[in-house]
């Protein structure tokens, strides 16, 4: 493996919706995909070993790493580290799905990095704790 790239686009949310205790997911919500700002994310093999990540939400990125690790421990598919640079992030916490972008991002990257399927949602969304809320 050298070096994975993934690129995103930003959601604008509009908001949660509860459909009632009747229904198995308990929320939906109303969103649009955008192309800007988006999100940039690339890694490479690390070169100490340990997981790492530079760039803006390379905190948030570490969180991803350890909850998709901690997901793939069971499985048996840790591998080797791997080393983040966060290209471009849009800002957090402003309606554009910037943590679950990032979240699937980061669970695609060391999925793909295994070989292992890097493209289901749901995979991806169980892999990185994304979609407990809203279905989005």
């Amino acid at each position: 493996m050298s070096i994975l790239k993934i690129k995103t686009p930003s959601r604008l949310h509009f908001g949660l919706l509860a459909w009632g205790p009747s229904v198995p997911r308990t929320f939906g919500g109303a969103g649009l995909m955008i192309d800007r700002p988006g999100l940039e994310l690339e890694c490479r093999p690390s070169e100490t070993e340990t997981w790492s990540a530079k760039g803006p939400s390379s905190e948030r990125v570490l969180t991803f790493v350890r909850r998709v690790l901690e997901r793939l421990e069971t499985r048996g598919s840790l591998g080797s580290s791997l080393s983040f640079v966060v290209q471009n992030a849009a800002p957090e916490h402003v309606g554009l799905g910037t943590g679950t972008q990032l979240g699937l991002a980061v669970a695609s990257l060391i999925a793909k990095s295994r070989g292992l399927p890097s493209d289901d949602p749901v995979v991806l969304a169980e892999l990185s704790g994304r979609g407990l809320r809203s279905g989005i």
